[in-house]
């Protein structure tokens, strides 16, 4: 556990938290785990928390996302390795990141916030299988903007990082909370 870091990864939905761990796991850009203080250290996908993800009442990913905290503690037992959680409001809601922190006390505990232009991230959900008109962009800012209110609140215990999500891909890390534009 020694030097492993435990990141959760939120954002709107579309915003490229999945694409974000997939990228950093798989590819291991560089500059971008320099940017991080990443490099040298093994990068671990928690697929769970990818493949657990609530999209519909009663898919029975909201009972398997409780099992996150033993998951990831499994996950953790890796030295120098961060480890990357596809985070869900039902995780803040259920005060899972604060559990794995108790349960990590020796680990640095990160979130990251993947921040995307609500019109980009807006169309990109109008491709997602779950998407309904019913969704306005109005309602994409307010979904972003609720989040970050949440994540603000665990400021004080989290550090907490924004990172640019755009279809650039550049990943830029730059302070949070961001403007959502």
């Amino acid at each position: 556990m020694d030097g492993t870091e435990i990141v959760w990864v939120y954002g709107n939905s579309s915003a490229g938290k999945e694409t974000f761990i997939k990228t950093i796991s798989e590819k291991k850009p560089a500059d971008v785990l320099r940017g991080l203080g990443w490099t040298g250290k093994e990068i671990i996908p928690c697929m769970e928390s990818i493949n657990w993800v609530v999209q519909a009442e009663g898919d029975g990913n909201e009972e398997r996302r409780g099992d996150l905290p033993a998951v990831i503690v499994k996950l953790a037992d890796k030295p120098n390795s961060v480890i990357l959680i596809k985070g869900q409001n039902i995780d803040l809601d259920e005060d899972r990141l604060r559990a794995v922190k108790t349960a990590l006390p020796r680990c640095k505990h990160r979130t990251i916030f993947i921040n995307t232009a609500s019109r980009e991230t807006y169309e990109r959900q109008q491709k997602k299988r779950w998407w309904n008109s019913e969704r306005t962009l109005a309602i994409v800012k307010k979904h972003a903007q609720d989040q970050i209110e949440r994540l603000k609140k665990l400021q004080s215990e989290f550090e907490i990082v924004t990172i640019d999500g755009s279809s650039k891909k550049n990943y830029e890390c730059f302070d949070f909370p961001p403007m959502v534009e």
